[in-house]
Order: structure tokens, then sequence, then C-alpha cells
């Protein structure tokens, strides 16, 4: 209607837009297609405040329009302050991050199409652009200072294809701020990379951290075979976070690490 018949559009816009209720665009939001330049159309605070509300399929389509262009609702720092804002709001921020890995990763898509109410058309690989907007989205998250529990949706990037040097340093930084969803995926990932310091403190994160007893039984295996893996390859590259992946591991009940092994100094 915007786009066929503006002036009517424009003359009954709280009838067509509003979402306390039944409308047009509430019936839009629940059933899709995504379409982003509709979004732009809707009262900014009314739409940023309506995922705390449950509304339907509304988070998908800020999913979808953030990762085609992540400053397309303006500065993303500021679009996740107000959603975290009020009740829920870092549980819905959680649930967009969430939301953003399940619609990109194609095992995901597949899996949660009795939960999305929408996902993507076509179940490919992200693009490059898509990858880029989700980074830029990370890194707007962790830069606006949300109330603890805003970032464990972003456990699921540990499923998609990011280059290790943007995922271990984000992955980290979010693991410092709230323990992550999917832990045991990105403990399998992080224990590829013994020389990196950063897989071993966000290790160290997942095993002090865990989220629930099952996290914590799916995160050990990883962590000692990483453990095990820095300390043969140079235990004295990176002492400090070795030493800290050691503690961590000893406190979760890995009593014969107590003793110190050859190569941490």
């Amino acid at each position: 209607m915007n786009r066929h018949a503006p002036a009517f559009a424009a003359a009954h816009r709280p009838a067509l837009t509003g979402l306390d209720g039944p409308s047009p665009a509430a019936a839009w939001l629940a059933l899709g297609p995504a379409d982003p330049q509709l979004l732009l159309t809707l009262d900014r605070t009314i739409l940023l405040a309506a995922p705390r509300r449950g509304v339907g399929g509304l988070v998908e389509h800020l999913a979808h329009a953030l990762t085609t262009d992540p400053h397309h609702l303006g500065d993303p720092r500021d679009v996740l302050a107000e959603i975290a804002a009020g009740p829920d709001g870092p549980g819905t921020v959680s649930w967009l991050l969430q939301v953003l890995a399940w619609r990109l990763d194609p095992g995901w898509s597949a899996g949660a199409a009795g939960v999305l109410y929408f996902p993507r058309t076509a179940l490919q690989p992200p693009t490059g652009t898509e990858l880029a907007a989700v980074t830029t989205l990370w890194r707007a998250v962790l830069a606006a200072d949300l109330p603890s529990g805003a970032l464990a949706g972003a456990g699921y990037f540990a499923h998609l294809p990011l280059d290790d040097d943007v995922w271990l340093p984000l992955a980290r930084a979010s693991a410092e701020h709230t323990p992550p969803d999917s832990p045991d995926t990105a403990a399998e990932r992080a224990a590829t990379r013994p020389d990196s310091q950063d897989a071993l403190v966000l290790t160290a994160l997942l095993v002090a951290r865990p989220t629930d007893t099952w996290a914590a039984h799916t995160v050990l295996p990883h962590a000692r075979a990483l453990f095990r893996d820095a300390v043969r390859a140079d235990g004295r590259a990176h002492p400090d976070a070795v030493v800290r992946l050691r503690e961590a591991l000893i406190n979760a009940g890995e009593i014969d690490l107590a003793r110190p092994p050859t190569g941490t100094g």
C-alpha cells in the first residue's frame, strides 16, 4: 500500500502501522516476507519496543534488515541499546543475535524451521557481505555496554564461517560479558587454536562460567585437549593464559592437572 497508494497510506498511517493490536503492519510482521524498506515506514520507537512484547516474526525482520545493512535503522549501537531497554530487553537482544546466526547457518535454518516464522528462502552459506554485517553488529553490541545476558545469543556465531582472527577476540569479549549459548561449539572451535591467547582465555571462561551442567560436561573435553596442545606446542607463548585455563580446569574437577606441567614456567 505504501508503494501503490502512498496518499491513502499516509492518511491512515496509525491504523495501518499500529502494533498494539490487529493491523496490516502487525500481520505483515508475523507472516513476512522480509522487506527492510517497509520497516522504515514504521515508527522506530514502537518498532524497537515491540520485540520485548513478543510481536511474532519481528526479530526475524530485524535480523534480515540488519544483515542486509547493519546501519539500516541507524547506528547499530543505538538500535541494540533501544531494544535492550525495559523488561526482558537483554533477553530480546540475545534472541536477536541467535536468530541472526540461525538464519545464516544452513544447518540451523533447517533445524529451526518450526521455530522461525520465515527462514531464508535459500539454505546456502552466508555471503561475505552478511558475515561483515554480523561482525559489525557484534562489535556494536559489545560497544553498547548492555546489561548481562544480552550477549548470550552471540555464542551461536561460533557456527558461522567467520575468520578465526575475527571470531576469537569477539567471542572472548562476549564470554567476558555473558556466558554464551552453544558453548560446546565455541570450545570445539577454540581447541583448534592452541597458539591463540584469545582461544585459551575464551576456553578458560567457558570452563569457569558454564551456563548449566550439560554445558560444563560438553566443554571439558575440548578444554583439556586445548590445554595439552598449548603446553606441547610452547607453553611459554602465552603463560598467563595457559595458567588461567589450567586453574579453571582444576576448579572444574580436573585434579590430574594440579601438578604444573613442564612448559608453563
